[in-house]
């Protein structure tokens, strides 16, 4: 988890903003409650959140005035019963990939994060607090419908994830599935298996006497931040799974999504990904609703 989040993740690495590493010294506290966490992330200018503590192993590893452990705040249980679940928010990745009770595409997709040794280290609260430049979990999580409980003026709230995302607000303390009997389908490309994906696409649906409702498409890694298409969405709302075309879906979608090049590939071989991620998944809907 980072500060405010003032780290920025680019393919290239970190973008950090100077004002907040001025500092040579690095303090470190390790507070017992909520409460006495935020207080020290206020009063305390450069200081940012620990969690699995991934960030500090990347090359381009800011320097900070002080890490906030949040190793005592008691939020590394996964709990709850099959129709509503609570993982908090320093359950790390591996930790979800072996849970059996959670939805299978959940734990599919924390299975294909990187290598054992970062699921070791990484938690699902980083994950979703981390402006990394993209993400296994965070799509399947969005087609899921997930909230965020966060800790914020001294009180907890609940916001949606996809909203919660663009504010970032206050100190995430769990993720909520609410709606476990989702249809969630994704896919992902990589270059090599202990690389980051290139593209995850993720699609989640309820069908309701075989037609489409709340229908959410995520897609990471096309761009600096997680997409939702709304229009992509508009297409399958309300239909059953046969009556949706590949080709309408696939142009709702692109007509919401400006992929950015990098290293590994243009706009247009991502365009080409999701594109082919798309093909797939509403295949996989297809056979599941027939």
């Amino acid at each position: 988890m980072s500060d405010e989040y003032s780290i920025v993740w680019t393919e290239l690495g970190i973008e950090p903003r100077a004002e907040l590493f001025e500092g040579k010294d690095l303090n470190y506290v390790a507070p017992t409650t909520l409460a006495e966490a935020e207080q020290l992330k206020q009063s305390a200018k450069g200081y940012h959140y620990l969690a699995g503590g991934t960030i500090l192993n990347w090359k381009g590893s800011p320097r900070v005035k002080g890490l906030i452990d949040l190793k005592h705040l008691q939020l590394e249980k996964i709990t709850g019963i099959s129709t509503e679940i609570r993982i908090g928010a320093m359950a790390t990745i591996q930790y979800l990939a072996d849970c059996p009770a959670l939805p299978q595409a959940l734990r599919n997709s924390a299975k294909l994060f990187t290598s054992k040794n970062i699921r070791n280290m990484a938690t699902i609260g980083g994950t979703a607090t981390g402006n990394f430049f993209v993400s296994d979990v965070l799509p399947v999580l969005a087609a899921f419908q997930v909230d965020i409980e966060y800790f914020q003026d001294g009180r907890k709230a609940v916001m949606p994830l996809v909203t919660w995302l663009r504010h970032k607000s206050g100190l995430i303390c769990a993720i909520l599935i609410k709606h476990t009997h989702r249809t969630v389908f994704f896919r992902q490309e990589k270059i090599a298996q202990m690389d980051f994906p290139l593209i995850v696409t993720a699609l989640g649906v309820e069908l309701n006497d075989g037609k489409i409702s709340e229908p959410v498409i995520a897609i990471s890694g096309a761009i600096g931040k997680l997409i939702v298409s709304e229009s992509g969405a508009a297409v399958l709302s309300g239909k059953s799974p046969s009556e949706v075309t590949f080709e309408e879906l696939n142009a709702a979608v692109q007509q919401e999504v400006e992929p950015t090049g990098n290293v590994k590939a243009t706009p247009r071989v991502k365009r080409r990904v999701i594109e082919s991620h798309l093909k797939a998944i509403l295949a996989e809907l297809q056979k599941e609703g027939a």
